[in-house]
């Protein structure tokens, strides 16, 4: 089983960073090799060129890494759950570096990440504050897109990790997949709307039609009930 460690609550003090490394040193200045300069959804940022230990701050970053080749030394794991029941991927290999109640600052620190990566949007979510202990353990940036334009998003993260090339070939790879079936579907002559639901142990969910879901399978020409336009994603 994953463990969870306790969440920091409010900023770091710049007392509690020198603590929790020891010897005082700059986080920061732990990232190896050269530096190139990105922008983010907050402007410019300098970031390794060659980052080898990644912290996702989702696991929605974290499968868009692992399908790019790139492994994250470990994730924000939101949903606290075994995700190596739909990904090849040893779970031990991926630390956990934080809950849905926010990221653990000290077991971060303890991973010695030379980049830290999210979404922009997910930081409303987040306490305060964390933004800016982020950037005192390693240089942190956040996607401009939002949940339901993964496209944009894996773009974002290969630009991040030197692999624009592999983003392009899995977005196309998708694109003509999708197109197939939109074919076939509308050779079919099948006109049935279909509904996306999931369940919960204290819930039960239905995906409208501007959910992230729900773009895909209006794509693929698929029509939803009507009733859904009035459900909030």
């Amino acid at each position: 089983p994953l463990a969870y460690p306790e969440v920091f609550d409010g900023p770091l003090t710049d007392d509690e960073v020198a603590e929790i490394l020891g010897d005082g040193e700059e986080v920061a200045d732990a990232a190896v090799g050269d530096m190139r300069t990105v922008t983010d959804a907050n402007g410019e940022v300098a970031i390794p060129s060659n980052p080898q230990r990644i912290i996702a701050l989702d696991e929605g970053t974290m499968t868009d890494l692992i399908a790019l080749g790139v492994t994250p030394a470990a994730v924000q794991d939101w949903s606290r759950r075994d995700f190596s029941l739909f990904l090849d991927v040893d779970p031990d290999t991926i630390a956990s570096v934080g809950t849905p109640e926010g990221p653990n600052f000290e077991a971060m620190l303890n991973i010695e990440p030379d980049l830290i990566i999210g979404r922009a949007a997910d930081l409303e979510w987040l306490p305060e504050g964390t933004q800016a202990n982020l950037e005192e353990i390693a240089p942190a940036v956040f996607s401009p897109a939002m949940s339901t334009d993964w496209q944009a998003h894996l773009t974002f993260l290969g630009e991040m990790v030197g692999k624009e090339a592999e983003a392009a070939e899995l977005i196309a790879a998708y694109d003509a997949r999708l197109a197939e079936f939109a074919a076939a579907w509308a050779a079919s002559g099948q006109d049935e709307t279909v509904a996306i639901i999931r369940s919960r142990a204290d819930s039960f969910n239905i995906y409208a039609n501007d959910s992230f879901i729900a773009e895909t399978v209006k794509a693929a020409g698929i029509a939803m009930p009507e009733s859904f336009a009035d459900i909030p994603g």
